[in-house]
């Protein structure tokens, strides 16, 4: 179930946990991309092959929190400007050339280069339903030249632009709380409390990517045939190369472990039995904190306060530790005493601890003894 984390601001909380998504994201593994021979079929050819390497490299900073009553409440909160993200590729480029002109026939590669590419970007971490892009066109247009002598007084020259852009882009989709699903900022994942002294909270945050590797190669070939004299080929027609591709990515999962406080008391009645008027009777009623977080509380006393009183009202205990207050009967006239004595703490399980309490108080009994001694005396006088 989701809901909307309003209204929390006299809510509890437990310590924040770091959270971090990070990952390198591959976009490429020695992904290879052939344009083919460019005319398919004529006297002149160029073809282009890649083999492109690489991949992204995000980092999201913040922090998990988790609050309450009455149930936990998990949200996602981002650190300023704590989102890094690099695109980290290369390619590594071969043109080739074939040639079937005038009972020459040859194809050979003549240009190999490499080439990286590299660009990175500060943001705000934690997307969600936003895009954050990044290009680079590493040294932009490179011109590529080569003259091959490939027959004795046969040449061959190329010339070229090639034109290399590397695209990525990540967009938030949502988070994934343990099988809750979180479509903005404001939306938090919610349960009830199970009584333990920690809860563990599994996050995977997923986002969509796309990425683009573009190739504009513009050739100019030139054949020097002896006797025929050089002619130019412009192959304005070769085509783009690119790579395009769009996937759903999960990082990993990370677990935050989120400590709770845990209130526990031993007595489940509080009775004082009977006890003479005016006099005082003290119990020491103790809280003891099972629990990873400290426990705050504070104690109340419902019912017929003229016969008991307690201090203090307030309990603070560190885990494994105990703390408590004194409850005192002190009743001033006979009769049957009761009320309730009530913890209100941060425990998200038991936010109240209920005591039932009851006293009875009778009058000091008459010693008929020494009355009767005291008569008699003055009737001797």
């Amino acid at each position: 179930m989701l809901v909307f984390l309003l209204g929390l601001a006299q809510a509890y909380e437990s310590t924040p946990q770091s959270l971090i998504v990070s990952d390198v994201i591959e976009l490429f593994n020695a992904t290879e991309i052939d344009s083919g021979w460019v005319p398919q079929n004529g006297p002149l050819g160029i073809r282009l092959q890649v083999i492109a390497d690489g991949g992204a490299n995000v980092y999201m900073e913040g922090n998990g929190l988790l609050a309450w009553p009455t149930d936990l409440n998990f949200s996602a909160q981002p650190s300023a400007g704590a989102g890094y993200i690099a695109l980290d590729t290369s390619i590594t480029t071969s043109i080739s050339v074939k040639i079937d002109f005038g009972g020459i026939q040859w194809e050979q590669p003549i240009i190999e280069e490499g080439i990286d590419f590299f660009t990175e970007k500060w943001f705000e971490p934690f997307l969600l339903a936003e895009q954050i892009s990044l290009s680079d066109s590493s040294t932009g247009e490179r011109l590529l030249g080569s003259d091959i002598e490939v027959l004795p007084g046969v040449t061959l020259g190329f010339y070229g632009e090639l034109i290399p852009e590397c695209q990525f882009s990540l967009t938030g989709v949502m988070w994934d709380i343990d099988n809750q699903y979180l479509y903005t900022k404001e939306e938090v994942a919610t349960w009830e409390p199970d009584g333990e002294p920690a809860f563990d909270v599994d996050t995977t945050y997923l986002a969509d990517a796309e990425v683009a590797l573009i190739l504009d190669l513009v050739p100019v070939l030139e054949v020097c045939v002896p006797i025929l004299g050089c002619e130019n080929w412009d192959l304005l027609e070769f085509p783009v190369t690119a790579i395009e591709d769009s996937f759903s990515y999960a990082f990993p999962t990370s677990t935050l472990q989120f400590p709770l406080p845990l209130a526990y008391v031993e007595q489940q009645t509080i009775d004082f039995g009977e006890v003479y008027v005016g006099d005082l009777v003290n119990y020491q009623f103790v809280v003891e904190n099972q629990g990873e977080l400290a426990l705050e509380g504070t104690m109340r006393f419902i019912g017929d306060t003229v016969a008991f009183e307690l201090f203090p009202e307030s309990v603070y205990a560190l885990p494994e530790q105990q703390d408590g207050i004194v409850l005192t009967f002190i009743p001033e006239q006979a009769g049957d005493f009761s009320g309730t004595l009530q913890l209100l703490s941060n425990d998200p399980y038991q936010p109240v601890i209920e005591i039932a309490v009851s006293g009875v108080a009778i009058d000091e009994p008459v010693d008929e003894t020494s009355l009767g001694s005291s008569s008699d005396s003055s009737e001797l006088d």
